[in-house]
């Protein structure tokens, strides 16, 4: 489970952010598009990590690893989390218009984060509570 959350946060900004929706998107200043890219390299570092510490060590490392990954992948998500929550005070948006992708009706990014967090939560569940 924490494998796939990497994967997918670690990877999916790569083919959607590095794109002409965000980081190539003309219309947008050089500053965000640099933040953009900046944020698609942090959070593969993150995703990274992440695996490292879900495969490797031994099993008497493995509880400490596990938890360690597991805070990673809260510190990659929670902050999407509060992006979203404060679109209305900066004028966000969960994409760019013209690059919609909906889900079962819902916004792909919501989604896709969204599955993220409930992964995650499970994840975190079972580490804390195995012995």
């Amino acid at each position: 489970m924490l494998s796939a959350i990497a994967l997918g946060f670690g990877l999916a900004p790569f083919v959607m952010d590095l794109s002409t929706s965000h980081a190539f998107n003309p219309a947008w200043p050089a500053h965000a598009r640099f933040h953009t890219v900046w944020l698609v390299g942090v959070l593969a570092a993150l995703a990274l990590a992440m695996l490292v510490l879900t495969w490797r060590g031994n099993k008497d490392d493995a509880r400490g690893n596990l938890a360690f990954a597991t805070a990673l992948g809260w510190v990659a998500i929670l902050p999407f989390g509060l992006a979203a929550l404060a679109m209305p005070v900066y004028g966000g948006a969960l994409s760019a218009p013209g690059h919609e992708i909906a889900v079962l009706g819902l916004n792909s990014n919501l989604m896709g984060f969204g599955l993220a967090a409930g992964m995650l939560a499970v994840a975190t569940w079972l580490v804390m509570r195995r012995r």
